[in-house]
């Protein structure tokens, strides 16, 4: 495997359809669908490449996953997205019998695989085969000439039936491409005419049809097409009078409609390139890959269509590549490109992005096969590589290549079907953080019902209400919220504030939870908050603080660990009550010196097999700690730095990768609260910073984490504009 970083060659439309300019850019992202949208992808590293069929012409006694005598040649095996493939056999010897044989479809995946359909010996399978997500094929048997049926194969039953195309009803099938539903896209022949069509159920419609079916066709000829999943299809045309020069590429619906993707000189005089290969690839949310020749230059490359722009992804003479072979490349939703070339060291596959040029295969390269350690390659001058290589939305790449002993061509082991599989890439260390946002509303039920908002804006299954304006009944509800993946709002003893109020509506929570007493939270606002939820509205409280967090803990099933704060400030239990939610663990509250009766009566019942302490000896003392230990068969420890910025660095430390880090004033505790529910659903950390200064052991506990999204909670009065300007600056290099 060789990759080589570059940046794609992007030639723009101006019309979404005629391409006039080029300039350089990365690859373009859009997709011609509404299906779904091209990510740019990074080109993964094959460093797996596995062998799945293997037959021996010249030795027919012999052969992997296949009876011995059966034989293939130049077929292209398709993929789906489970990394399984399906290809046809022209010749599936009989059990025990190897010169007696008939066509067949071979499907299977991992290593392993089967004939699922037989033919007769009278017959021939002219098309290569077409695999959904289902386990579906579908593909053509015929008499021996020119004349064939379509079929499809049941994934589920093996079951095969030959599917009805009324009132399309070619005299010959060509490129059968059937989508998850089980609809199958098509060329067709009626005698010297040609249609592009499709099929759902048993009811065929024509997409396109030439001049000879249809006289008003502005298309002459009509070259091998490519269907998808969102059932389109793509190929070249040839228009009327000058079929061979005057090409376009296009993609076509199934009612007709057209998108214009490219045109050759003869059409546009302003086009970069003069012509095209035959054949496309077609991405299941529209993109087309296609090889093309330069206008300027008369250079091949492999160029990527979206609809508004063509990206070269690939370029003859460039990335070590010398030319392209006459084979369709083919392209994956992301925008990966997959096609054969020949290098320095022969024939090969590759897959670019636009981005990234990466060998795949190529001859002289080890693998492993049945037989033993093998080399790509033929003991002649024959191809190396038959049919066209395929890609998966994941980069697995299915191709068949010959294959003889490592370091002796002149013994022929065969051509083998392989499938080598997108490792997983090394992604480059991010800079910093790709985004810091800040939440916020204009008082502190504002901003917890913005917060909430933005991580359930499709509603949540509860909501925990906890009061405003004093911290101890509110401390301990972030755990569970975090763990029932619900956020935490906010409320005045008295009076439920309007922002409450419509966050309220739009969660639609099917339960409501009130932290706290009535001294906290009112009976009248206990009462309002039944208008807001089909569900249950219930209390849970006690008779101080730590009554009140032990009521909330009943809310956990034995817990495995029990995270234990003090009681007498917030920083260290909202820091706990996100790594708590986290991990579906209580947090209780203890005094500096002592464990109140309603804490002990609450790990008596709850057990817990770890208990883990936060902060330091000044709100645990370690004469607590050491009580602790009777209320655990496991291991009491202490997590804690010298501030409280120190000791949410700290929590935060246990965790290895985060996709947010939320960030909260140190200063006071309703930010924090609502930020350490959602941050305990999205098993991210809360990091607190001062007003206006970024605390040194919070920078480097984020730029070890490197998690891509920052969530600043609170308002420039809590978190000042300069402290998010330093949050953006983080350095997340290990320079």
């Amino acid at each position: 495997m060789t990759r080589v970083l570059r940046r794609g060659l992007v030639v723009p439309s101006t019309t979404m359809a005629l391409l006039t300019t080029i300039c350089f850019a990365p690859l373009a992202t859009g997709a011609g669908t509404d299906d779904g949208e091209a990510t740019a992808a990074e080109t993964a590293d094959y460093d797996t490449i596995e062998l799945q069929a293997r037959t021996n012409l010249l030795v027919n006694d012999e052969g992997f996953n296949l009876p011995p005598g059966s034989s293939f040649n130049s077929i292209t095996p398709d993929i789906n997205d489970a990394a399984q493939i399906a290809f046809r056999v022209q010749f599936t010897a009989a059990e025990g019998d190897p010169t007696s044989g008939a066509p067949g479809i071979w499907f299977g995946g991992d290593g392993t695989g089967s004939i699922v359909h037989r033919g007769t010996e009278n017959e021939s399978v002219p098309n290569e085969a077409s695999l959904n997500e289902n386990g579906d094929i579908a593909f053509t048997f015929g008499g021996g000439g020119l004349d064939n049926s379509l079929y499809r194969l049941d994934g589920d039953s093996g079951l095969v039936s030959q599917v009805g195309t009324s009132p399309v009803l070619p005299s010959s099938y060509n490129s059968p491409a059937i989508d998850e539903a089980g609809g199958i896209t098509f060329g067709g022949t009626f005698g010297s005419g040609r249609a592009w069509a499709g099929v759902q159920g048993s009811t065929g419609t024509y997409y396109v049809q030439d001049s000879t079916l249809d006289p008003t066709s502005p298309f002459g000829y009509l070259y091998t097409p490519r269907g998808n999943d969102a059932g389109q299809i793509a190929g070249k045309v040839g228009l009327v009078g000058d079929i061979s020069n005057s090409v376009e590429i296009r993609l076509f619906e199934a009612d007709g409609t057209s998108q214009l993707l490219a045109a050759s000189t003869v059409v546009d005089e302003n086009s970069p390139y003069s012509r095209f290969d035959n054949s496309v690839g077609l991405s299941d949310n529209g993109l087309v890959a296609a090889i093309a020749t330069r206008a300027a230059d008369s250079t091949k490359v492999v160029v990527l269509l979206d609809g508004t722009s063509a990206t070269e992804v690939a370029v003859a003479g460039e990335d070590g590549i010398a030319s392209f072979d006459s084979f369709a490349p083919d392209v994956n939703d992301a925008g990966q490109v997959v096609f054969r070339a020949v290098d320095a060291t022969g024939q090969a596959v590759y897959v670019a992005d636009g981005e990234s040029v990466t060998r795949v295969a190529g001859q002289g390269d080890e693998v492993s096969t049945d037989n033993g350690q093998a080399q790509l390659g033929q003991h002649n001058d024959s191809p190396i590589f038959g049919g066209a290589p395929r890609i998966n939305n994941s980069g697995d790449v299915s191709f068949t290549a010959g294959v003889h002993p490592v370091g002796d061509n002149q013994v022929e082991w065969g051509t083998g079907v392989f499938v080598a599989y997108a490792d997983e890439a090394t992604e480059p260390d991010p800079e910093g953080p790709e985004s810091v946002e800040r939440l916020s509303g204009k008082n502190r039920f504002a901003t917890a019902a913005t917060a909430a908002l933005s991580v359930y804006p499709e509603g949540a299954g509860v909501v925990y209400i906890a009061t405003g304006r004093a911290f101890p009944d509110a401390l301990t509800a972030t755990a569970p919220a975090g763990h029932e993946d619900g956020p935490v709002l906010l409320t005045d003893t008295d009076r439920i504030p309007l922002d409450t109020q419509a966050a309220l509506t739009a969660l639609n929570p099917a339960e409501i939870i009130v932290s706290g007493g009535t001294g906290a939270v009112s009976p009248d606002v206990l009462t309002e908050l039944g208008a807001f939820t089909d569900g249950t509205v219930t209390r849970l409280s006690g008779e101080d603080r730590y009554a009140t967090a032990a009521a909330i803990a009943t809310r956990f099933e034995a817990p495995d660990t029990v995270y234990v704060a003090t009681g007498l400030d917030y920083p260290d239990a909202l820091a706990a009550g996100a790594r708590a939610g986290a991990t579906g663990a209580p947090v209780l509250l203890v005094r500096t010196d002592g464990i109140p009766l309603s804490t002990q009566d609450a790990l008596e019942d709850l057990t817990p097999g770890n208990i883990v302490v936060v902060g330091g000896t000044g709100s645990v003392s370690a004469d607590v700690m050491t009580d602790l230990e009777d209320y655990t068969t496991g291991e009491v420890t202490r997590v804690s730095g010298e501030d409280r910025y120190a000791t949410a660095a700290a929590l935060s430390e246990e965790l290895t990768v985060s996709e947010f880090g939320y960030i909260a004033t140190g200063e006071d505790w309703p930010d924090a609260l609502g930020a350490a529910a959602l941050a305990g659903h999205l098993e991210s950390p809360v990091l607190l910073v001062k007003p206006d200064l970024l605390p040194l052991v919070t920078a480097t506990e984020l730029e070890r984490l490197e998690a891509p999204h920052l969530r600043v909670v609170g308002g420039t009065a809590a978190v000042a504009e300069s402290v998010k300007e330093a949050l953006e600056a983080l350095d997340y290099t290990d320079e």
